[in-house]
């Protein structure tokens, strides 16, 4: 019966799913669907793009490997980026994590409006965020990272292999001209936690402008600088932009003035670019079955959502229960769920289908410590065993953040005592991994614990001033009990470390 069975399984057509691929370059892997050239042109542009940056902005390039690349999903529509986030009313978002940074992108925009917001735009302001935060340690207050992140959406790329940046975005136009702005003060330092959808678009705005204005008016060519290194010092934003700018409404009346000149674009020509090869492959068929469950599943979803979802993920995982890739999405999946029997043994079958399955490995050893957590036991030889994948994971990797910074997470859970060469690890995958958070503030923990309080403060201040870091409040708290207490501080970093994560940042769809 089992023969007759497989016989008809080769006669039947197999199901149809949509072609996906997989373009991977040095800095990114980008998944998009329908044709290989639509994938290939996305990685190209962001290779280009990224090189145009650090010539621009005398970047070097830094270490990271495969780890360190932004995986970017592109999904149909702003419809689409919408769904993924609930009906937050964006068009796309960026999530910086360790060893798994990914941005969310729409495929194509509603056509009609000259000033509406492009695709393109949207790829090329999260990418933006991305290198911000994997490149810049200082603080980010929002209407410089937004600012930055407009200021290079709207870089338009030649025939000839060059690049343009400066142009203004036509989609913030409307708002820079509305009746009413945002005032300087707020622009600086929005305190305000109920922000209008129009002052947001302004913030975004107003916060190109000002970027522009600073790069290029060559009488201000300094203060960006100084206004960073103010802050970095521990000035808040508008005290250091007051030292660094001067009077305020000296420089709000002449952002007014700038608006009606004719504003400087820089063209970068292609002899000056060092773009990254690019590899194109067609996801396997079990690959192409998963991705829409997937790209669900790795945004972010809470133990709610993940529960509504499940159903759709072992659906799809069903035909396939020895494809390492399908059944490492499946655990992720029943993990999130809070099924840690399943989310082992889906992980289980992950690892056996390829010993190198690195998901397989490290939703392993999380389901082992979370069974391991809830039965109360804390013997020596368990603790090993859930260490083992993440070793096993470390080794096949030495550069990705996730299994350094799980070994220490898995010490804390368990009760012990990180030793030296686990904390030696996490300020190793926190220089790997420096735009994410959490292990930011992880890693300014273990300064503090060996007494480097300048260190710690230094890791934790520029969190202070970054709205989009969504660890604000806990690093407004360990900030404040470093600069009163020093070392001492070290023993609040755990409670500040476990702060639910906020996670996005977001482009405003006007």
């Amino acid at each position: 019966m089992k023969r007759l069975l497989a016989i008809l399984a080769l006669l039947l057509p197999a199901t149809a799913h949509a072609e996906w691929y997989e373009a991977t370059t040095p800095h990114v892997r980008v998944f998009a669907k329908g044709k290989e050239a639509e994938a290939r042109r996305i990685a190209d542009q962001i290779e280009r793009f990224d090189s145009a940056l650090r010539y621009l902005r005398e970047t070097p390039e830094r270490e990271g490997g495969p780890a360190g690349r932004l995986t970017i999903y592109v999904v149909d529509s702003f419809a689409e980026v919408d769904r993924l986030t609930k009906g937050a009313n964006v068009a796309g978002f960026y999530l910086p994590r360790a060893g798994g940074s990914v941005a969310f992108v729409p495929q194509r925009a509603p056509g009609g409006d000259k000033l509406a917001l492009s695709e393109e735009a949207v790829l090329l302001h999260e990418y933006t965020h991305h290198f911000m935060y994997r490149n810049y340690t200082a603080a980010h207050p929002p209407w410089l990272a937004e600012g930055f992140a407009e200021f290079h959406a709207t870089a338009r790329f030649h025939d000839d292999g060059s690049v343009q940046i400066g142009a203004p975005p036509p989609y913030r136009i409307r708002g820079l001209f509305y009746r009413v702005q945002l005032p300087i003060q707020r622009l600086l330092e929005p305190k305000d936690v109920k922000i209008t959808w129009q002052e947001l678009d302004n913030l975004y705005g107003r916060g190109w402008l000002l970027l522009h204005y600073l790069t290029f008016e060559k009488t201000r060519a300094q203060q960006l600088a100084e206004y960073l290194r103010a802050m970095a010092e521990g000035k808040p934003s508008l005290e250091a932009a007051r030292l660094a700018f001067g009077d305020l409404k000296t420089l709000d009346r002449e952002l007014a003035a700038y608006t009606r000149k004719q504003l400087v674009e820089v063209q970068i020509p292609a002899t000056a670019l060092k773009p990254g090869s690019i590899s194109v492959r067609r996801l396997t068929a079990p690959e192409e079955a998963m991705m829409e469950v997937h790209i669900v599943s790795t945004s972010d979803v809470d133990r709610k959502q993940a529960r509504k979802l499940l159903p759709k993920v072992r659906k799809a995982a069903q035909p396939y229960p020895d494809h390492p890739f399908v059944q490492a999405v499946m655990a992720k999946a029943e993990f999130d769920a809070g099924n840690f029997n399943e989310a082992k043994a889906a992980a289980d079958r992950s690892v056996a289908a390829d010993p190198k399955s690195r998901n397989g490995l490290l939703y392993q050893s999380m389901a082992m410590t979370q069974l391991a957590l809830a039965s109360e036991d804390r013997s020596p030889q368990t603790k090993r065993a859930t260490r083992a994948p993440l070793l096993a994971a470390n080794r096949l990797d030495p550069d990705d953040p996730r299994p350094m910074l799980l070994i220490y997470e898995n010490h804390r859970a368990f009760g012990d005592t990180p030793g030296p060469d686990v904390v030696k690890a996490i300020q190793y995958a926190h220089r790997m991994a420096p735009e994410d958070h959490d292990l930011r503030l992880t890693a300014a923990s273990e300064h503090l614990r060996a007494g480097e309080v300048s260190r710690a403060r230094a890791l934790v201040a520029p969190l202070v001033y970054d709205a989009h870091a969504g660890r604000q409040e806990a690093a407004t708290a360990l900030l404040a009990l470093i600069d009163a207490h020093g070392t001492e501080a070290a023993d609040a970093t755990a409670g500040a470390a476990d702060t639910p994560k906020v996670g996005a940042d977001e482009v405003v769809n006007p």
